[in-house]
């Protein structure tokens, strides 16, 4: 919220009274509300500054624009800073002969900053060796570390899981996720809102099959599960990003002798 004040000095009224400006502001912000506490003011329209008409104000009065405004990435095109200073420059006349034009114009500045969140991903599996055909557990971890809230959280992944395994559950402690059968499609589940410091967990169980071995006659394969998780919010350490762990799928093996 952008407050102005525009006050008659005096000694005579002041007629015809306009205020102009905030250029910078309409044009790398969402103009939610433009008020005057007397007269009207036009709507906003980039790159056009903001003019208000106020009228007339006695010697000693005042009339106070409000502007109410969203900043949007247009502020930081060109920058790869994450804070940027703002400046809101204004400007008032009248009719009268003015004494001291100095003060007919002011400047401020505010900071803006783009929201940002470390999504940290991790995962672990139980068992490490498992049987063809026997239950595998996939537990993957989706944290915010901050330091804002994190948005639209989506965990993504586990494609080699999806096309080699049959999926009996999966599970999210909070938001949801797409029910199999997922035709060669990755695991996808919406976790939603983070807050900084907190976490969502995704519980996958599944059974490793035949396909698994594909064009590999070891007794013994390596399966990768490979996921990442996102947010809206931009994040500084993409790297933590993503997780790649592994177990080991086993043939069943039987020594049958006979003496």
């Amino acid at each position: 919220t952008l407050t102005a004040v525009v006050t008659n000095g005096g000694p005579s009224p002041a007629t015809n009274v306009a205020f102009t400006g905030f250029d910078s502001i309409v044009r790398t912000h969402l103009i939610d509300a433009v008020t005057a506490s007397q007269g009207s003011c036009a709507a906003a329209a980039s790159p056009n500054p903001l003019q208000c008409l106020l009228g007339t104000l006695a010697s000693g009065a005042s009339a106070t624009v409000t502007v109410v405004a969203r900043p949007t990435l247009t502020v930081f095109q060109g920058s790869s800073q994450y804070t940027l200073a703002v400046s809101a420059q204004a400007a008032v006349r009248a009719d009268e002969q003015e004494p001291t034009p100095v003060n007919n114009s002011a400047s401020t500045s505010f900071d803006v900053r783009i929201p940002i969140a470390d999504i940290q991903l991790t995962a672990s599996i139980a068992p490490q060796v498992v049987d063809l055909l026997q239950p595998v557990t996939i537990t993957a971890v989706v944290r915010n570390n901050g330091p804002d809230v994190a948005t639209n959280v989506t965990f993504r992944g586990l494609d080699l899981i999806v096309n080699t395994h049959t999926i009996d559950s999966v599970s999210v402690s909070q938001g949801s996720c797409l029910p199999p059968p997922y035709n060669y499609s990755p695991i996808t589940c919406q976790i939603g809102t983070l807050a900084p410091g907190t976490s969502a967990t995704i519980t996958v169980t599944a059974r490793p099959t035949v396909g698994v071995f594909q064009y590999d006659f070891q007794q013994e394969v390596v399966v990768n599960a490979q996921a990442d998780a996102t947010a809206d919010q931009s994040d500084l350490a993409p790297a933590n990003n993503s997780v790649l762990t592994t177990f080991r799928a086993r043939r069943p093996a039987a020594d049958v002798q006979l003496a």
